[in-house]
C-alpha cells in the first residue's frame, strides 16, 4: 500500500520480521490502516510475500524518532537499517550496520542512532541527519539491548554472553565503564530518573527461569534479582506509575512489577509467544506483539482485559508508537 496517511491520532508501527514489512495501526480505532514493505519497487517481484516464502531483510527491532517522525528498523537478515518517512510511508534509505543488527536507541540531542550488532560484538553509530555510519565501537559479547538514560548522557548496552553491561557516554560516544550482570542480560530500560537500570536475564542455574536485574547506577552493580516468567524479552515503563511491564516469550505472559517495592504484583496471561510491548501516551492501553499468532494484543491498563486482537504481518517482533 505505502500510501500517505492522515494525521489523526497516534500510530502503532509493528516490525514483521517474517515478511519484511511494517504494519501500521490506528491507536484510536485499533484498526490496521497501512502496511509498509521494506523492499523497493525494483525488488517487489523478487521478494514479495506472495512469491517468496523467506524474508530478505528481517526487520527485528523498530524505533521512532519523535523529532523527525522517522522510523528505524534493525534488519537482522541482511545486516542493515532501514529509515522510513512516516509522513509519506516511504523508505528513505537503507544502510549497512554490521553483523545481525539487533536493537536500536535514538539520541535526539546528539542526532545519533545507536544499533547493536549481535554477531560482531559492536555498537554502530549512525548520523541521524545524513544516515552515515560514523563509528563502530567494540562492546561485550553478543550485544542485544541498548537504551539511553533520561538525561541523555549515558548509553547502556546489554551483552548476553559476556554477562555485563557496557556504559558509554553520548558526548564522545566512547566506553566509560562496565557493570557485571551475571544473568545473561538481554534488554534494558532506565528508570524515569535514571538512577536505576533494569535488565532482563535468565537464572544461571536454569535457563528457562527468567529474572529482572535491578542495577543501581550510583553503585554500578546489580542490587536485586527478581524472578519473572520464562525467557523474558522486552520491558516497558508506565509513564506515571511505579510499574514495569515484562514480556515473557517462553511462558506466554506479562509480568507487572512494582518498581518501588521491586516485587511482581500481577501476571497477565496471553496465549502465544509475546515479545514486543509499548504503552500509549495516555497510559490507558498496552500493545503487545504475539509472534506465534501474528497479532497485536491491545490491553486495558486498568484491568488488563483484552480490548482487541489485531492481525498484522508474519512474526511481529517489535513495535513503537508515534
Amino acid at each position: 500500500m505505502n500510501m500517505p496517511m492522515d494525521t489523526k491520532g497516534d500510530r502503532i508501527y509493528v516490525a514483521n520480521t517474517g515478511e519484511d514489512s511494517i504494519s501500521v495501526i490506528d491507536e484510536n480505532t485499533l484498526e490496521p490502516v497501512d502496511k509498509i514493505f521494506l523492499y523497493d519497487d525494483d525488488r517487489k517481484s523478487a521478494v514479495s510475500p506472495a512469491t517468496c516464502c523467506m524474508p530478505v531483510f528481517g526487520p527485528h527491532s523498530i524505533k521512532a524518532d519523535v523529532k523527525t517522525k522517522r522510523l528505524y528498523t534493525a534488519n537482522c537478515y541482511d545486516n542493515s537499517v532501514s529509515i522510513i518517512d512516516t509522513k509519506e510511508n516511504r523508505i528513505l534509505d537503507r544502510v549497512l550496520a554490521g553483523s545481525f543488527p539487533h536493537s536500536i536507541a535514538i539520541d535526539n540531542v546528539g542526532n545519533h542512532v545507536y544499533i547493536t550488532n549481535q554477531d560482531s560484538d559492536s555498537l554502530c553509530v549512525l548520523r541521524g541527519d545524513n544516515f552515515k555510519v560514523v563509528a563502530y565501537i567494540p562492546v561485550g559479547c553478543m550485544p542485544q539491548g541498548v537504551c539511553i538514560s533520561p538525561d541523555n548522557k549515558l548509553i547502556a548496552v546489554a551483552n548476553v554472553y559476556s554477562n555485563d553491561i557496557t556504559i558509554l557516554s553520548t558526548g564522545k560516544v566512547e566506553v566509560s565503564g562496565r557493570i557485571s550482570a551475571p544473568y545473561n542480560p538481554s534488554q534494558l530500560i532506565f528508570s524515569r530518573d535514571g538512577s536505576t537500570l533494569y535488565s532482563t536475564g535468565v537464572d544461571d542455574e536454569n535457563s528457562k527461569k527468567g529474572v529482572i536485574m535491578v542495577i543501581d547506577m550510583n553503585k554500578a552493580r546489580v542490587v536485586k534479582r527478581i524472578p519473572v516468567g520464562q525467557v523474558p524479552i522486552q520491558l516497558c515503563l508506565h509513564p506515571n506509575k511505579n510499574i514495569l511491564y515484562v514480556t515473557n516469550t517462553g511462558s506466554g505472559d506479562i509480568c507487572v512489577m512494582d518498581t518501588h517495592k521491586d516485587k511482581i504484583i500481577d501476571r497477565i496471561r496471553v496465549n502465544g509467544m509475546v515479545h514486543g510491548i509499548v504503552i500509549n501516551k495516555q497510559a490507558t492501553r498496552l500493545f503487545v506483539s504475539n509472534i506465534q499468532h501474528d497479532r497485536i494484543i491491545a490491553l486495558s491498563t486498568a484491568d488488563y482485559t483484552v480490548q482487541r486482537s489485531i492481525g498484522v504481518g508474519k512474526e511481529p517482533h517489535s513495535l513503537c508508537i508515534l
